[in-house]
Protein backbone atom coordinates (compact mmCIF):
# COMPACT_ATOMS: atom_id res chain seq x y z
CA UNK A 1 0.00 0.00 0.00
CA UNK A 2 1.25 3.61 -0.85
CA UNK A 3 1.37 6.99 1.53
CA UNK A 4 -1.05 8.11 -0.74
CA UNK A 5 -3.86 5.99 0.31
CA UNK A 6 -6.87 7.00 3.41
CA UNK A 7 -6.92 9.09 6.05
CA UNK A 8 -5.14 9.64 9.52
CA UNK A 9 -6.95 11.53 12.09
CA UNK A 10 -5.30 14.63 13.47
CA UNK A 11 -6.69 16.13 16.74
CA UNK A 12 -6.97 19.87 17.45
CA UNK A 13 -9.07 22.66 18.72
CA UNK A 14 -11.66 22.24 16.17
CA UNK A 15 -12.40 18.38 16.45
CA UNK A 16 -10.59 15.54 14.98
CA UNK A 17 -10.26 15.80 11.04
CA UNK A 18 -8.77 13.27 8.45
CA UNK A 19 -5.38 14.35 7.17
CA UNK A 20 -4.39 12.36 4.35
CA UNK A 21 -1.15 9.65 4.23
CA UNK A 22 1.84 12.00 2.57
CA UNK A 23 0.45 15.60 4.22
CA UNK A 24 1.24 13.71 7.77
CA UNK A 25 4.30 11.89 6.96
CA UNK A 26 5.51 15.71 6.01
CA UNK A 27 4.00 17.34 8.95
CA UNK A 28 6.00 15.07 10.67
CA UNK A 29 9.32 15.49 9.59
CA UNK A 30 8.76 19.34 9.32
CA UNK A 31 7.69 19.46 12.93
CA UNK A 32 11.12 17.04 13.66
CA UNK A 33 13.00 19.10 11.44
CA UNK A 34 11.74 22.27 13.11
CA UNK A 35 12.14 20.99 16.96
CA UNK A 36 14.33 18.09 17.20
CA UNK A 37 18.06 19.64 16.40
CA UNK A 38 19.81 21.75 18.37
CA UNK A 39 23.26 23.35 18.09
CA UNK A 40 24.55 20.09 20.46
CA UNK A 41 22.70 17.73 18.29
CA UNK A 42 22.70 17.89 14.24
CA UNK A 43 20.04 16.79 12.23
CA UNK A 44 19.84 13.76 10.76
CA UNK A 45 20.51 13.45 7.23
CA UNK A 46 16.89 13.23 6.28
CA UNK A 47 15.97 15.83 8.29
CA UNK A 48 18.24 17.92 6.38
CA UNK A 49 17.31 16.98 3.03
CA UNK A 50 13.76 17.79 4.22
CA UNK A 51 15.09 21.11 4.94
CA UNK A 52 17.21 21.56 1.36
CA UNK A 53 13.72 20.19 -0.55
CA UNK A 54 11.33 22.65 1.30
CA UNK A 55 13.61 26.07 2.36
CA UNK A 56 9.96 28.14 2.87
CA UNK A 57 9.42 26.11 6.09
CA UNK A 58 11.39 27.07 8.78
CA UNK A 59 11.09 27.55 13.00
CA UNK A 60 9.36 30.43 13.98
CA UNK A 61 10.84 31.39 17.25
CA UNK A 62 7.94 34.23 18.08
CA UNK A 63 5.00 31.94 17.09
CA UNK A 64 6.51 29.19 19.38
CA UNK A 65 7.22 31.56 22.80
CA UNK A 66 4.14 32.91 22.43
CA UNK A 67 2.30 29.81 22.16
CA UNK A 68 4.37 27.61 24.83
CA UNK A 69 6.90 30.31 26.42
CA UNK A 70 9.99 31.06 26.34
CA UNK A 71 11.37 27.92 28.89
CA UNK A 72 10.85 24.87 27.70
CA UNK A 73 10.61 23.40 31.72
CA UNK A 74 7.18 25.67 32.25
CA UNK A 75 4.18 26.70 29.53
CA UNK A 76 4.03 30.29 29.80
CA UNK A 77 2.37 31.08 26.62
CA UNK A 78 -1.18 31.25 25.43
CA UNK A 79 -0.92 26.83 25.96
CA UNK A 80 -0.19 27.25 29.37
CA UNK A 81 -4.20 26.39 30.05
CA UNK A 82 -5.18 24.28 27.34
CA UNK A 83 -6.67 21.56 27.97
CA UNK A 84 -7.41 18.62 24.49
CA UNK A 85 -8.13 15.62 26.67
CA UNK A 86 -12.37 16.18 25.76
CA UNK A 87 -11.22 16.01 21.96
CA UNK A 88 -9.87 11.89 22.61
CA UNK A 89 -13.20 11.02 22.50
CA UNK A 90 -13.51 12.83 18.96
CA UNK A 91 -11.06 10.28 17.76
CA UNK A 92 -11.85 7.74 15.00
CA UNK A 93 -9.69 4.63 17.10
CA UNK A 94 -9.30 2.28 14.40
CA UNK A 95 -7.56 5.20 12.22
CA UNK A 96 -5.43 6.91 15.47
CA UNK A 97 -1.56 6.17 15.91
CA UNK A 98 0.36 7.17 19.76
CA UNK A 99 3.58 6.94 19.20
CA UNK A 100 5.63 8.46 21.55
CA UNK A 101 9.97 8.36 22.40
CA UNK A 102 11.18 6.69 25.31
CA UNK A 103 12.63 9.42 26.39
CA UNK A 104 10.13 11.92 25.40
CA UNK A 105 8.92 14.73 27.91
CA UNK A 106 5.53 13.51 27.18
CA UNK A 107 6.14 10.33 29.00
CA UNK A 108 5.10 7.45 27.43
CA UNK A 109 2.83 6.45 30.85
CA UNK A 110 0.85 9.40 30.09
CA UNK A 111 0.86 8.64 26.09
CA UNK A 112 -0.28 5.70 27.08
CA UNK A 113 -3.27 6.45 29.57
CA UNK A 114 -4.80 8.78 26.48
CA UNK A 115 -4.35 6.28 23.87
CA UNK A 116 -6.13 3.56 26.38
CA UNK A 117 -9.01 5.87 26.19
CA UNK A 118 -9.86 5.99 22.40
CA UNK A 119 -10.95 2.34 21.69
CA UNK A 120 -9.55 0.23 18.75
CA UNK A 121 -6.03 3.29 18.44
CA UNK A 122 -2.67 1.66 18.89
CA UNK A 123 -0.02 3.06 20.82
CA UNK A 124 4.04 2.67 20.04
CA UNK A 125 7.52 3.32 21.92
CA UNK A 126 10.44 4.00 20.17
CA UNK A 127 12.98 2.62 22.17
CA UNK A 128 15.96 4.97 22.67
CA UNK A 129 13.91 7.99 21.01
CA UNK A 130 13.11 10.96 22.41
CA UNK A 131 11.08 14.06 21.61
CA UNK A 132 12.44 13.94 18.12
CA UNK A 133 12.87 10.55 17.53
CA UNK A 134 12.46 10.84 13.78
CA UNK A 135 15.18 12.18 13.89
CA UNK A 136 16.87 10.71 16.10
CA UNK A 137 15.83 6.82 15.70
CA UNK A 138 14.35 7.21 12.22
CA UNK A 139 14.66 3.39 11.08
CA UNK A 140 12.98 2.41 14.33
CA UNK A 141 9.98 5.13 13.81
CA UNK A 142 9.17 4.08 10.16
CA UNK A 143 9.38 0.76 11.38
CA UNK A 144 6.60 1.46 13.25
CA UNK A 145 4.67 3.80 11.30
CA UNK A 146 4.70 2.35 7.81
CA UNK A 147 3.43 -1.06 8.85
CA UNK A 148 0.39 0.66 11.39
CA UNK A 149 0.05 2.82 8.09
CA UNK A 150 0.07 -0.29 5.60
CA UNK A 151 -2.69 -1.99 7.91
CA UNK A 152 -5.16 0.93 7.36
CA UNK A 153 -5.84 -0.31 3.82
CA UNK A 154 -7.21 2.02 1.31
CA UNK A 155 -9.91 5.04 2.47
Amino acid sequence: MSVEQGPIWCAGQRGARPLDRRAFLGSIAAATVALAATPSEPFADGGRAYIVAHPALHFNKALYEAMWGSSEFVATGSLRTYDGEPLLAKLDGPHTLFIDGQYDEARPATLGAFAARVPGAEFAVIPGGTHGFLSDRPQEALGIIRPWLDRQGPA
